[in-house]
């Protein structure tokens, strides 16, 4: 099962991957046509590719671009970095929390660019507040400001902001995390829909918070 696109209602991250997988079927929604198909987009630092799915209607190939160690990857990311592809080869790079990773951050925006074509796209989500969860190292945290700057010192220029999970939800979250290894196993479940309740109430469902556990970014290459 695909818990990124599908996420158990048990699970402790099902209200924060629905509203990530909301925000990106809104920016294709809102950004690109199913009916004129682009022709590639990149997803960079694909890992199990969880959005596929949503992305493929809209272009005419989906591009998975990891290190070596993940086979399902039609595209090598070096040891250094690079990406194993020609200059301004694809329309679109999807980038869905991976940034937090990223040992250069500035040397991997840096590649996005590179591999876009002119006036292409960046799609990239990260996190503002979270816990820490190193795969292998988990380096850093934004603002929605820093996040927009950090990406337009790289040579792109924010189209859209979003922000997925405002300030109260993602306290729900953090209490959820902090606690749940703590309690005994049988009652982790109620936890989870407890929890979800009050993020649903209390978050309300935007998309557009400023203050938020996830950001996604649609930026264009200039």
């Amino acid at each position: 099962m695909n818990e990124r696109l599908k996420p158990s209602l048990f699970g402790t991250r099902y209200f924060i991957l629905c509203q990530l997988r909301r925000s990106l079927e809104y920016a294709l929604q809102k950004h690109f046509n199913p009916t004129a198909k682009l022709d590639k987009i990149l997803d960079d630092g694909c890992g199990a590719k969880p959005y596929e799915s949503l992305f493929k209607p809209y272009f005419t190939h989906y591009l998975g671009a990891d290190i070596a160690e993940n086979t399902s990857a039609e595209v090598l990311i070096e040891e250094n970095g690079h990406i194993d592809i020609p200059n301004m080869s694809v329309d679109v790079v999807l980038s869905t929390q991976v940034l937090e990773h990223v040992t250069d951050v500035d040397a991997y925006l840096s590649e996005a660019q590179r591999v876009l074509k002119t006036d292409g796209i960046l799609l990239l989500s990260t996190h503002g507040y979270w816990m820490y969860h190193p795969n292998p190292t988990d380096l850093w945290r934004w603002t929605q400001d820093g996040l927009i700057k950090t990406i337009e010192k790289n040579g792109f220029k924010t189209v859209e902001a979003l922000g997925v999970m405002n300030l109260a939800a993602s306290g729900l979250q953090l209490f959820q995390d902090g606690i749940q290894w703590k309690i005994p196993r049988f009652l982790r479940p109620i936890l989870s829909i407890m929890i979800l309740l009050g993020q649903k109430i209390v978050d309300g469902g935007s998309l557009h918070h400023k203050d938020a556990s996830v950001f996604l970014i649609i930026a264009k290459k200039i």
